[in-house]
């Protein structure tokens, strides 16, 4: 199986990972404006506690489930991007396979893959394993946009990738 099928496998995971937390999350906002609506106040008061907190609840909630729906839409967009066999990445981006190297240490080596949610979960992507981590993580921010080769200009990630620099980007 090709790298590029392998990524589209694992951001079709991610994509049905966020669903299922959209769905969570417009269920808390159904349930939150509830019980908001069930509060009226002794007074009728627009200061009744319990309301102004459901109603910061479904807002919370309303606030995640639009940031889950964009989440979803860049899975998408890189799941058409990924979908044409001969998409090769050639700098750090979203939906990049990227292995960090150490000069110092060789044998010292990490795997990402780049994702626009559902960061933590490892992947097998071309025979390594892979930590997904969003383009802000701290230990992959400081790469974004980088060629293979390229160290960073800062880098205060693992103390074991002292000498960090991008060894491939596929």
């Amino acid at each position: 199986m090709s790298i590029n099928k392998e990524k589209l496998a694992a951001f079709h995971n991610i994509k049905m990972k966020l669903l299922d937390m959209l769905s969570v999350a417009q269920e808390s906002v159904r349930d939150s404006q509830s019980e908001a609506n069930s509060h009226i106040g002794a007074m009728q008061s627009r200061y009744d506690t319990f309301k102004e907190e459901a109603q910061y609840l479904a807002t919370a909630h309303k606030i995640r489930s639009i940031k889950l729906e964009g989440s979803i839409k860049d899975c998408e967009r890189l799941m058409g991007r990924l979908s044409n066999d001969t998409l090769v990445f050639s700098r750090v981006e979203p939906g990049a396979l990227v292995i960090i190297g150490d000069e110092r240490n060789p044998s010292s080596e990490k795997s990402f893959l780049i994702v626009p949610d559902c960061a933590g979960e490892r992947v097998s992507i071309g025979g390594k394993q892979a930590l997904c981590v969003t383009p802000d993580a701290p230990v992959i921010k400081p790469f974004i946009g980088l060629e293979e080769g390229d160290y960073p200009e800062v880098f205060e990630g693992d103390g074991s990738l002292g000498s960090a620099y991008v060894k491939s980007v596929r």
